[in-house]
Parts: structure tokens; C-alpha cells; sequence
């Protein structure tokens, strides 16, 4: 399971990857699951989001009290 994975980790960058609303949902999936539970700041400038995975994006990492810059 995602959760407890990476405990420390605190920012992640992943900008400008040809990621889209698959590994968007993934991301998704691994912070509601309890990944990353040290998590501050994610950065995900650049990708191949739509409008709908930005969002969803953005709210589950605002129900973490994590900053997405998407």
C-alpha cells in the first residue's frame, strides 16, 4: 500500500514531464491512500494535465494542508 511510503520526503518537483491525468490520478490515489505523509509543497508546473486532474489534484492536496502548484 501507498501509505507511510516515503515518510521524510517533504517537497516534490516534477515539472515539465510528459505526465498526464493517469499519473495524475496515481497521485492522487497514493496522497489519499497516506503516501508522502510529511508532504509540504508539490510542484507539477509543466505536465500534460487537464483542467478536471489539476483539480483534483489540487483539492486532495489542500485536504493534506499540502501547496500544489500545478
Amino acid at each position: 500500500t501507498a501509505a507511510g511510503a516515503l515518510p521524510k520526503l517533504e517537497h516534490l518537483v516534477l515539472s515539465s514531464n510528459p505526465m498526464g491525468d493517469a499519473a495524475g490520478a496515481a497521485l492522487v490515489a497514493a496522497l489519499e491512500g497516506g503516501a508522502l505523509p510529511s508532504l509540504q509543497r508539490l510542484v507539477l508546473y509543466g505536465n500534460r494535465f487537464s483542467a478536471a486532474a489539476k483539480s483534483e489534484l489540487e483539492e486532495v492536496a489542500s485536504k493534506r494542508g499540502v501547496a500544489c502548484l500545478c
